[in-house]
């Protein structure tokens, strides 16, 4: 899905840095939604931390 919002950013040449969240290429473990995303860094304080941080904010 990033590869696709970053082509479009560029066809309309709109050149923003773009930070992007993806899931790794690999066996993720399978149940509760919360905890696994928890455990792949996107959960909503994950997301939250990681996006200050390039801000070079803190919480």
């Amino acid at each position: 899905m990033a590869s696709a919002i970053l082509e479009f950013l560029s066809e309309q040449n709109i050149l923003k840095p773009v930070k992007s969240f993806e899931i790794i290429d690999e066996f993720i473990m399978h149940g509760n939604t919360a905890l696994v995303e928890k455990s792949l860094g996107l959960d909503t304080e994950s997301l939250t931390d990681a996006i200050l941080k390039d801000l070079g904010q803190e919480r």
